[in-house]
């Protein structure tokens, strides 16, 4: 988004508890302050309990509804992508021209959105693999290691759901 000249970036998301849902919430708080931009709490629905169409329409008919609003926004999610995108035009705007919006997971439905929705794709099938090969590890009798911490790259799938801005 910031290297589309976006400024004003919003984030809707929720059940904060869940590990994964907290880290792609501080990452955007700490994308943005690597871009050197504002925080506005305005724009923060990290609230949402419904993963789903619905809950996205929520939070996104939310973002909108105030009165300085932002010109893109990060999903949580792309459950919550359809219900989002539906919002926007059900005010009467359109995606990207209106509002972009990226997302977390690259579910099989997000090519087929109208624009196509861009989003960081989580390798399901690399995850599941060493997962299991790390669970053979720890249960075999040679392994004496401690669990760690593993991370995976999730590849950054650019489509048409977000909007070159000019600059300002």
């Amino acid at each position: 988004l910031v290297d589309n000249n976006h400024r004003t970036i919003g984030f809707i998301g929720g059940w904060m508890n869940m590990t994964n849902h907290r880290d792609r919430y501080l990452g955007f708080l700490e994308g943005m302050k690597a871009a050197g931009l504002k925080v506005n709490e305005d724009w923060i629905i990290n609230d949402i309990t419904l993963w789903n169409d619905e809950g996205g329409a929520t939070g996104m008919h939310r973002l909108l509804s105030r009165k300085d609003r932002p010109t893109a926004v990060v999903l949580c999610s792309d459950f919550l992508a359809t219900g989002a995108f539906r919002a926007v035009e059900e005010r009467g705007a359109s995606v990207p021209e209106d509002m972009s919006i990226i997302s977390f997971d690259d579910f099989p439905l997000a090519s087929y959105l109208s624009p196509p929705l861009t989003t960081f794709r989580q390798p399901l099938q690399e995850m599941g693999m060493q997962a299991a090969d790390r669970l053979l590890k720890l249960l075999s009798e040679e392994s004496e290691e401690a669990p760690s911490r593993l991370y995976i790259d999730c590849p950054f799938v650019v489509r048409g759901s977000v909007k070159h801005m000019p600059l300002r």
